[in-house]
């Protein structure tokens, strides 16, 4: 018996219930992508058709599931009635390798950004709260011991350091006001009919455990993204200090990777 196919048919089975009648509907079809004997498809088609897979389908989406919503909890709001139907063409896509907690959030943040693109998803405010809501946890799932400990490192001398954004804040580009939108989200009211539109930076800071917001001018928000990307930025002693004394920048020991955020 082929029992390594046999297991990844019967996995595809549990994370699609489309599959499983598509299955019954035409086996022929079905087993073209498997290299089964006839025993074994006799059994998957049997296992199909029970009632208990229901319950495997509800449980293998829920637990999808929410990794996604913890990670992604104003953009499942803010997608309302069409949750469902994305959740649906997501989860009826190639069964990933993994479903861990980061992951799997990081997909359906991808998949909705291609279905904005190709214009299967109208929701203009949808790129903003992915790139938030991922700025978030990625802020979140830094390793806050390492990253610290690097920064006493910098600070107390003995290695060579660079000038960097700080670890603990993300750089954001939002096409419509944030203060409106995040407020009407996280309120879970809705959107303003007249949510303004243009080019907003926005900062995310997560250095004191929880997570500022503010919005930046152009100035300042092209003087920080000069140290993210680690190139020239033309300030004097003195600018450089202050930028060091509001936390906006770091010092950092060279050579030692870091994680950055997307403007």
């Amino acid at each position: 018996m082929s029992l390594p196919e046999f297991q990844r048919a019967l996995t595809a089975f549990v994370a699609s219930p489309e599959l499983c009648r598509a299955a019954v509907a035409d086996p022929d079809r079905f087993s073209a992508g498997y290299n089964l004997t006839a025993l074994e498809l006799k059994r998957l088609l049997h296992s199909a058709q029970q009632p208990g897979m229901k319950v495997c389908w509800s449980l293998h989406r829920a637990n999808r599931l929410g990794p996604i919503h913890a990670v992604l909890p104003l953009t499942c709001r803010a997608l309302g009635d069409h949750l469902r139907r994305e959740l649906d063409a997501f989860w009826n896509g190639t069964l990933p390798e993994d479903v861990q907690f980061k992951s799997e959030s990081d997909r359906f943040a991808a998949f909705l950004r291609g279905r904005a693109l190709d214009g299967h998803l109208d929701l203009p405010i949808i790129e903003d709260l992915l790139a938030f809501e991922l700025a978030m946890a990625e802020l979140r799932f830094l390793p806050q011991r390492e990253t610290r400990q690097s920064l006493l490192d910098a600070e107390n001398g003995g290695v060579e350091t660079t000038l960097v954004l700080h670890p603990f804040i993300r750089l954001l580009r939002f096409r419509h006001d944030p203060e409106p939108l995040l407020a009407a989200m996280i309120g879970e009211r809705p959107l303003p009919l007249d949510l303004p539109r243009g080019n907003f930076q926005v900062l995310v800071d997560g250095k004191d455990g929880g997570m500022a917001v503010r919005v930046l001018d152009v100035r300042l928000a092209k003087i920080l993204e000069a140290f993210r990307q680690d190139i020239p930025h033309g300030l004097d002693d003195a600018e450089i200090h202050s930028l060091l004394r509001s936390g906006l920048i770091a010092r950092w020991p060279s050579g030692n990777p870091l994680s950055g955020g997307a403007f």
